[in-house]
């Protein structure tokens, strides 16, 4: 078994789909969080100059998304089947988007353009996201299992972790979307998630 160090803020932010991914595969690694002076000194070693990175018995693979889907590859969080592959890349690829669009509305710095973009976030973007991921699950097994195929997969642990984060749960409502509502439960209450959910470092972001 490799030896795997992440390391990021202390926050949840990028690092927790790869923290989430980690638990739901019950594997060990050491969860590394530094502040701003120390980033700064472990930067000039990491070859992408970003966090999260994961150090894998001495590589360091940087970028938040690829680190995810290498974990999920190597324990069996992602199929097999290359076609079943892009199915759960593109749920990844279409949350990212979608988080994408709510940092941008939410940090807007001109006040103006921000109510212009908060509106449009709320009555617009999100429905429209909620929509297309609830019809994506609702096509896999009626919607009340997994996003692809009949276990777990990083699409799951994608979709949850998308709407955990504190800043979108304040933002999004899924009482208009039952089954993403019951999907979110399902993966909130499974054992390895719920306990570290219940004991992980208490943040803001």
């Amino acid at each position: 078994m490799p030896s795997y160090k992440l390391t990021y803020y202390n926050g949840r932010g990028l690092g927790e789909l790869i923290r989430l991914t980690f638990v739901a595969a019950g594997v060990e690694y050491e969860d590394k969080r530094v502040n701003k002076t120390e980033w700064e000194e472990l930067k000039p070693n990491v070859a992408v100059r970003t966090m999260p990175f994961l150090e894998v018995d001495g590589s360091i693979i940087g970028q938040s998304l690829t680190i995810a889907r290498y974990v999920a590859r190597q324990h069996g969080l992602m199929p097999m089947d290359n076609l079943q592959q892009a199915l759960v890349e593109q749920i990844v690829d279409t949350v990212t988007d979608f988080r994408l669009e709510i940092f941008k509305a939410v940090f807007e710095f001109d006040e103006v353009r921000k109510g212009e973009m908060m509106k449009k976030l709320n009555n617009e973007t999100i429905p429209k996201y909620l929509d297309i991921l609830e019809g994506i699950l609702l096509s896999n097994l009626g919607g009340e299992s997994f996003f692809i195929g009949e276990s777990m997969t990083l699409a799951d642990i994608c979709v949850f972790d998308g709407f955990n984060i504190p800043l979108e749960k304040k933002l999004i409502s899924l009482k208009e979307h039952p089954l993403l509502d019951s999907h979110y439960k399902r993966i909130e209450a499974l054992p390895k998630i719920s306990e570290w959910l219940e004991k992980r470092p208490k943040s803001e972001y």
